[in-house]
């Protein structure tokens, strides 16, 4: 498969907005965790220039995130262990998830803002549901819960198995974009034909729903993120331009591309 090449601020960008613990790239690229920050982060050295990424740590930067992808892959849920088991009102859940999510997933990422993001877990649902032994809700894990879980943790196995990340300059000169940036780059009044925002009765429900059943998980993060910022009606997000969008958390490039195909399926210019 014909890599995507990235720079190290995309793929920390990525990672960030995805709950990844950076201290685990470090670890498997065997380098200073504080030094591999500095570098994503351009702190200034002594001499007040930024410190960048040798060719050679890019070198181990590539490697490693292949076999985190690889890894990740073996940390996908498997819903209905031996206690599995169904209560009074019908609800399944597996208890039996909690050490493959806390050891297995937890691993990679910060398990606290992913179970909000994705889950909808508030702080005390997280914390009872898979720390506190004796409360009422521990292990209930439903199987949408692990289905979402593993949809995430498959998709960005698969973004990082498809990233090269190469130096910036170098990206610059291979002028290697991927398509939700080619689309990003259109401006918007001109990416489809339809009617405008502001002509119709769509609601950001709608567009949510646009997204499609395969990018229920993408919908959801938008929808989180838009709801954090206090954007209720479609009219308002249409307002917010591509770099307000961008600074959201959750929110990157590819979910700009998934939002003009839901525009366009319903018909309307974005």
């Amino acid at each position: 498969m014909e890599k995507i090449k990235v720079s190290t601020d995309t793929l920390y960008k990525y990672l960030k907005e995805h709950n990844f613990t950076f201290l685990v790239l470090s670890k498997y690229m065997e380098v200073s965790n504080g030094n591999m920050m500095g570098c994503f982060l351009h702190i200034p050295n002594r001499l007040g220039k930024p410190l960048t990424f040798s060719s050679s740590i890019i070198k181990k930067m590539n490697k490693a995130i292949e076999r985190v992808a690889d890894d990740m892959r073996k940390c996908v849920l498997v819903f209905g262990s031996d206690e599995t088991f169904t209560n009074q009102r019908g609800k399944t859940y597996d208890p039996g998830l909690i050490k493959p999510i806390s050891q297995g997933i937890g691993k990679f990422f910060k398990l606290r803002g992913m179970t909000e993001r994705l889950l909808g877990w508030n702080l005390a649902k997280y914390s009872l549901t898979l720390s506190s032994p004796k409360s009422k809700i521990y292990g209930n894990i439903t199987r949408d819960d692990a289905d979402r879980l593993n949809a995430e943790l498959l998709a960005i196995a698969g973004v990082l198995s498809s990233y090269e990340v190469v130096a910036g300059d170098e990206l610059s000169v291979a002028q290697s974009i991927t398509e939700p940036t080619m689309e990003l780059r259109q401006p918007a009044e001109e990416a489809d034909n339809g009617v405008p925002v502001s002509e119709t009765e769509y609601t950001l429900d709608d567009l949510y729903r646009a997204f499609g059943e395969e990018k229920k998980a993408s919908a959801a993060r938008l929808r989180y993120a838009l709801e954090r910022k206090g954007v209720t009606t479609l009219q308002e997000f249409a307002s917010l331009s591509t770099g307000q969008l961008l600074d959201m958390e959750g929110v990157g490039s590819g979910t700009l591309g998934l939002i003009h195909k839901a525009f366009k399926k319903m018909g309307v210019r974005w």
